[in-house]
């Protein structure tokens, strides 16, 4: 469910408008304490993404919150996400990129 919708915003809203090849990478670690997903692309960024889309209804993410909160609630697990913007030198735009991490064993 997380990968999911950080995936498909990756594609929707970064390499859809990307002109060129798009690349969508999952990594998956594992440590003692905890899970970390991180799910890199190399679209058009956040901020030019929200300049070129009008029909977007931005409810992913929170819906997403409210799942995470209510598994948190009922499960007594935290679990969390990052998001970052990848930019070059210039602060010019490569990618986005989000860290999911899982506590757990």
């Amino acid at each position: 469910m997380l990968v999911h919708t950080f995936a498909e915003n990756a594609i929707k809203h970064g390499l859809k408008h990307l002109e060129g090849k798009g690349e969508l990478i999952i990594t998956v670690t594992s440590t003692k304490n905890s899970c970390v997903v991180v799910i890199r692309d190399n679209g058009v960024g956040r901020k030019k993404a929200k300049t070129i889309e009008v029909d977007n209804t931005s409810k992913g993410l929170e819906i997403l919150d409210q799942i995470l909160e209510l598994y948190k609630t009922l499960m007594k697990i935290k679990i969390t996400y990052a998001i970052k913007d990848i930019t070059d030198e210039k602060e010019q735009p490569l990618g986005t990129e989000v860290y999911i991490t899982i506590p757990g064993e």
